[in-house]
C-alpha cells in the first residue's frame, strides 16, 4: 500500500495553492458548493477531501492531484516504465474493440488528473498499442 501523505502536508499545500490563485475558503468553497467551513477544516487538517472533490480542486486550483498530495514527480516518473508496460499487456489481451475503450478510459483520467492536454497516441485513430 503506498505511503498517505499527511494531513497536515495535504492541508498545507491545498491553503497555498488557494491563496495563490487569490481566492478565499469562503470563495473556494462557492466554487465547489460546500461551506466554507469544510474547507477549513482540510486546510487546518481536520478532515481530507474525498476523491471526487480533490479531482474538482485540482481542477479549479489548476494543479494535478498528485501535486495537492504532494506525490514526488521522480516516483511519477519512476514507476512509468512499469505502468506502460502494464497498459501495453491490458491492451493486447482486450482486442481492438476493448483498445479503444482502454484509450478512452485514459484520456478520461488524464483529463480529470489535469494531465491531459494532448491526445494518447495520436488520438483513438492511430490504431495499435496503448
Amino acid at each position: 500500500m503506498p505511503n498517505l501523505p499527511k494531513r497536515t502536508d495535504l492541508a498545507h499545500r491545498l491553503a497555498r495553492c488557494r491563496e495563490s490563485r487569490g481566492l478565499t475558503q469562503k470563495q473556494l468553497a462557492a466554487r465547489l458548493c460546500c461551506p466554507a467551513s469544510v474547507i477549513s477544516k482540510w486546510e487546518t487538517g481536520r478532515r481530507v477531501p474525498q476523491v471526487s472533490q480533490l479531482v474538482k480542486l485540482s481542477e479549479l486550483l489548476a494543479v494535478s492531484a498528485d501535486e495537492l498530495l504532494g506525490t514526488p514527480p521522480e516516483r511519477i516518473w519512476h514507476e512509468a516504465p512499469q505502468l506502460a508496460a502494464r497498459v501495453r499487456d491490458l491492451s493486447r489481451r482486450l482486442g481492438p474493440g476493448g483498445q479503444a475503450a482502454l484509450l478512452a478510459l485514459l484520456e478520461a483520467l488524464l483529463t480529470l488528473s489535469g494531465g491531459g492536454r494532448r491526445p494518447l497516441l495520436g488520438g483513438a485513430g492511430a490504431g495499435g498499442e496503448a
